[in-house]
């Protein structure tokens, strides 16, 4: 079993859990904890809007419901060799290590609050939702950390542009 198998094989549990309606908390003193949210989308957003105003929260950090989202992830974290230095045995290290040094291994996503992240990839370097999903003019950060705008092609597709 290579690198890549063993970390999956490791993180798929804690990111399946993450991936069914969950999210994990990170408070300003660096602990943190996974919360079952509501699947109804008001309650989820009122739900989101509670954490956003606790001064204790420093990030809220959630996932899409693809398995590729994962795949891509762990592609990141090879690519960028995160874990040579370190041998970690346990999905707990593993997790441990990536919650408490969450901003290399998560992207500033606001959707509902300021304090939302989620995963890094850098298969994709403009934003991970569609074009398609939003007006034109709509700006989001994209997956490199450069912002990003809806711009129409010539034949009519809406897709992101870098902003310069």
């Amino acid at each position: 079993m290579d690198k890549n198998e063993k970390l999956f094989k490791q993180l798929y549990p804690w990111w399946l859990k993450l991936a069914e309606s969950s999210i994990i908390v990170i408070y300003k003193n660096k602990k943190y904890e996974m919360i079952k949210m509501s699947k109804s989308k008001k309650k989820y957003e009122q739900e989101i809007e509670k954490l956003d105003i606790n001064n204790n929260i420093e990030a809220i950090i959630w996932s899409g419901m693809s398995i590729d989202v994962l795949e891509l992830f762990i592609k990141f974290l090879s690519k960028n060799n995160f874990f040579l230095k370190n041998e970690l045995t346990t999905s707990n290290q593993i997790i441990d290590l990536i919650l408490k040094n969450y901003k290399k291994f998560f992207y500033k996503y606001k959707i509902l609050s300021n304090k939302e992240y989620t995963f890094k990839n850098d298969l994709r370097q403009s934003p991970s939702t569609s074009a398609t999903l939003f007006e034109v003019g709509k700006k989001k950060r994209g997956n490199d950390g450069n912002m990003y705008i809806i711009v129409v092609n010539k034949n009519g597709v809406k897709r992101w542009k870098k902003i310069s």
